[in-house]
C-alpha cells in the first residue's frame, strides 16, 4: 500500500481498499511522516520541507511547534504544519499540533515531545482519508487526490481547501507546466465544490445556508464561506445559493427592496428607525427549518454578521409581544447592525472627506507664515486616521510574520493605490510648510485629491449597475495597454 501511494498508483490503491484494506488501521503518524519524507526530490513539496528543516521557529508559529525535534535527515509533521499554515493562513486552526494536549482537536498528526516520539508514531490517525487527501494535494497528484476527496468527509470544504492550497503552490512553482497543472486542478476542485453545494441547495435551501456558515471541526473550525474567500473561488460565490445568503446578510433584518434614499434619510435622522419608513423582518418572517431535524447551532459561525441564527431557529412557537424598550433596542440593532448600513456610512464619510479636502484646497489654504487653518488641521487628523488604518491592515492583521503580512497586503492593487495617495499627501504637506515650495505643495495635493477621488471606483464597484460596467471598462483598458 505504501509503495502504491509513493509511486502514484491510484488504481492500485483503489484495488487495495476494495479488497478489504482498512485505511484507518493502516495510516499511523509514522506512516504519514514516511509518505511526506518520500516526496520526489524535484517536487515543490520536497523543496518546502527542506526549507523548514533545521530552521528556527517563526514568531507566529504555535508554541506546540517547538516540541518537535527537528532533523536535517528526517521529516516531521511540524514541518508540514508550517507549510499548511503558510498556505492556508489563519482561516483554519493549526494542523498537526497538540496530539496529547487535552481539548485540542485537529486533523492528522500533532506535535509531540522528542521523548514520546516512538509512541506518537505508532498511533492511528483519526482522519486518515483527509490526511492522505492533503498529502496528495501538496504533491499535485490529481487522480490520487480526487479519490481521497471522494472518500473523505466534508466534501465542499475539502474541495475549497484543495483549491486554496493548489493556487498558492502555483505561485511558488518555478516550472510553468507544473504551475498550470496546479491551476487546472484547483479549478476542478472548485467545480466539484460547486456541484456538491448546488445539489444541496436544490434539496433544501435552509440546509444549504446552514452548510455555508457551519464551522467544520474537520478543517479547524473554518466555514465554507471563509474557505471560499481564501481560495478566491469567484465561481463558487457566483452560485445562486451563495448569492441568496450573502444578499440576506448584506441587508440584515431589513427588507431587501428598501430604497437607498430611505437608508440615507434614516442615517442622518436616526429617530426614523422607530417609524414605518423602513420595513424590518419580524421574527415570524424569518426562515426556519423543520423542527424534527436536529440543529448543530454550536457549530455555526457566530462572528459573521448574518441572520442565519434566526433562519435556523428550532423554536416554532410564536414570540411573546416585546416590551417597548426591547422593541426600540431591537430596531436600533437591526438598522445599525446591518452591513449595508455600515457600508453606506463608510461611503458617506468618504464623500465628506473629499468635500473637506476640496474645500481646503479651494477656499482655506493659507500660505505660510499664516499657518494651517482649523479645517486644514481637521483634514490632517482625518488623513492620519487613514494612515493608521492602512498600517493596521498591513502589519497587524493575521498571525503570519510581519514581512509576510506586508507582502500579502501589497498584493492588492487598491492597497497600493491607498499607499500612493497617502504618500502624495505627506509630500504635499511637507512642501506646503515652506514658502518657497508652497505652490508645489498645493499642486501635489491637487493631484492627490484626484487619486483619492479615483478611489470611489472601488467603492462603487459593489453597485449592481455600475460594478459590471467598471469591470468591463477595466478589462478593456488592460487589453488596450498591451497595444500601446
Amino acid at each position: 500500500m505504501c509503495d502504491a501511494l509513493l509511486r502514484d498508483c491510484p488504481e492500485l490503491v483503489r484495488l487495495f481498499v476494495e479488497n478489504g484494506l482498512d485505511v484507518g488501521q493502516f495510516l499511523t503518524w509514522g506512516q504519514l511522516e514516511n509518505l511526506y519524507a518520500g516526496a520526489p526530490e524535484g517536487s515543490l513539496l520536497h523543496d518546502l520541507l527542506e526549507r523548514h528543516q533545521g530552521t528556527s521557529h517563526e514568531p507566529s508559529s504555535p508554541p506546540e511547534y517547538l516540541l518537535l525535534e527537528r532533523s536535517l535527515s528526517d521529516c516531521h509533521l511540524s514541518q508540514v504544519a508550517r507549510i499548511l499554515h503558510e498556505l492556508l493562513g489563519d482561516v483554519c486552526a493549526p494542523f498537526y499540533v497538540g496530539l496529547h494536549s487535552a481539548g485540542q482537536k485537529g486533523i492528522g498528526a500533532k506535535g509531540l515531545s522528542p521523548k514520546a516520539e516512538p509512541l506518537y508514531r505508532t498511533e492511528l490517525s483519526p482522519n486518515p482519508w483527509t490526511d492522505l487527501f492533503i498529502w496528495a494535494v501538496l504533491l499535485n497528484r490529481g487522480e490520487m487526490a480526487m479519490y481521497f476527496w471522494e472518500m473523505a468527509p466534508d466534501a465542499v470544504a475539502g474541495a475549497l481547501v484543495a483549491a486554496r492550497i493548489l493556487r498558492e503552490l502555483s505561485h511558488r512553482e518555478m516550472e510553468a507546466e507544473e504551475a498550470a497543472s496546479m491551476k487546472n486542478l484547483a479549478l476542478r476542485f472548485e467545480n466539484l465544490a460547486i456541484g456538491v453545494f448546488n445539489e444541496c441547495y436544490r434539496n433544501g435551501e435552509p440546509r444549504a445556508y446552514k452548510l455555508l456558515v457551519r464551522r467544520s471541526s474537520l478543517w479547524g473550525g473554518a466555514t465554507i464561506l471563509h474557505l471560499a474567500h481564501q481560495a478566491d473561488a469567484l465561481l463558487f460565490f457566483a452560485q445562486d445559493g451563495v448569492q441568496s445568503l450573502l444578499t440576506q446578510n448584506w441587508w440584515g433584518e431589513m427588507d431587501q427592496s428598501t430604497p437607498v434614499w430611505k437608508l440615507l434619510l434614516t442615517f442622518f435622522c436616526p429617530p426614523l428607525i422607530f417609524t414605518d419608513l423602513i420595513t424590518f423582518r419580524s421574527m415570524d418572517d424569518d426562515l426556519r427549518l423543520d423542527p424534527s431535524q436536529p440543529m448543530e447551532m454550536d457549530s455555526l459561525d457566530t462572528d459573521v454578521k448574518t441572520t442565519v441564527g434566526y433562519m435556523m431557529s428550532e423554536n416554532t412557537d410564536p414570540p411573546s409581544p416585546p416590551s417597548p424598550r426591547r422593541f426600540w433596542l431591537r430596531r436600533w440593532r437591526q438598522f445599525w447592525g446591518a452591513p449595508v448600513t455600515a457600508f453606506l456610512g463608510n461611503v458617506v464619510m468618504y464623500l465628506l472627506f473629499l468635500f473637506l479636502f476640496s474645500y481646503v484646497l479651494l477656499m482655506d489654504f493659507s500660505a505660510p507664515p499664516a499657518g494651517p487653518s482649523a479645517s486644514e488641521i481637521i483634514l490632517y487628523i482625518w488623513v492620519f486616521t487613514l494612515v493608521c488604518e492602512e498600517v493596521r491592515q498591513g502589519c497587524f492583521v493575521g498571525s503570519q510574520p510581519v514581512l509576510q503580512r506586508v507582502r500579502q497586503y501589497l498584493q492588492d492593487t487598491w492597497n497600493k493605490f491607498d499607499i500612493t495617495a497617502l504618500l502624495l499627501f505627506i509630500l504635499g504637506v511637507i512642501c506646503r510648510l515652506f514658502p518657497d515650495s508652497f505652490e508645489s505643495g498645493r499642486t501635489i495635493l491637487c493631484l492627490d485629491f484626484m487619486v483619492f477621488t479615483l478611489r470611489l471606483i472601488h467603492i462603487f464597484a459593489v453597485n449592481k449597475q455600475l460594478g459590471p460596467k467598471m469591470i468591463i471598462v477595466g478589462r478593456m483598458v488592460r487589453e488596450y495597454m498591451r497595444w500601446v
